[in-house]
């Protein structure tokens, strides 16, 4: 697009592109430079976007795209009138800017949408013979994998157990451990303690069956700040290990 020189037939708006640019750059997403130019419909539906989603990160993507596309294609102001532009140079600067962060929005959104794909659909096996996550030794495994939550047990000799968690400082277990099961984020999902205490009681009765009680083994675990972390647990008596962990 060359520098707007409004036609001397044609009333010249009192807004410039330099003003539009720069306030969509910095406030964008409120639709503000839109405000500027008197495009009033498209920046309250912008400024309402941002508001109504500003919970969900959606707006930003929506929005951010949008708002790059006009600082390159809108030329004109509410009344129709060409707005003058001092320099081209300024729209492809600012533009460049904001395409960057624009690629790492939709890489991130992506991202987002990778991972609630994966909360909803997740990958449930029991007393499978064999995976190909897991050493050929590994046996009868159950397992509930998502991105934010995992948990898989397996039967598996003390030996071949230790080669495999090379990764973990292996400790013996002093007091018992306990760790959740496989079955036991979709004992959530689908159970509530419910509203009175014979309710409760029973909720927790029921718990306890989504949960391994090791005594006698081997374990390590890590707790971050944000609460993630991880625990695996062997079970010498059974010769079973225990592996949950959420990367939140």
């Amino acid at each position: 697009m060359e520098n707007v020189v409004p036609d001397t037939n044609e009333p010249a708006s009192l807004k410039t592109r330099d003003y539009y640019i720069i306030l969509g750059l910095f406030l964008g997403l409120l639709g503000i430079h839109n405000f500027y130019a008197g495009r009033y419909k498209t920046a309250f539906i912008q400024a309402l976007v941002t508001f109504c989603l500003f919970w969900t990160g959606v707006e930003i993507f929506v929005v951010y795209i949008w708002v790059i596309f006009e600082i390159f294609m809108v030329s004109r102001d509410g009344r129709r009138n060409l707005m003058l532009e001092k320099s081209s140079t300024l729209r492809i600067v600012v533009g460049g800017l904001m395409v960057f962060p624009g690629i790492f929005i939709v890489m991130l959104a992506t991202w987002l949408g990778l991972a609630m794909w994966s909360n909803a659909h997740p990958e449930i096996g029991e007393n499978v013979a064999k995976v190909s996550w897991l050493p050929a030794s590994a046996g009868n495994v159950s397992f509930y994998k998502t991105d934010s939550w995992m948990a898989f047990e397996f039967d598996i000799s003390e030996y071949e157990f230790r080669k495999w968690a090379t990764r973990w400082t292996l400790k013996e277990i002093v007091k018992e451990e306990k760790i959740c099961r496989y079955s036991y984020r979709k004992f959530c999902q689908e159970k509530h303690p419910g509203n009175t205490e014979e309710e409760l009681k029973d909720y927790m009765n029921a718990e306890k069956k989504h949960y391994a009680v090791v005594s006698k083994g081997l374990y390590d675990s890590r707790r971050h700040d944000n609460g993630g972390g991880y625990n695996v647990v062997f079970d010498r008596n059974k010769q079973r290990a225990y592996f949950q962990s959420s990367p939140r």
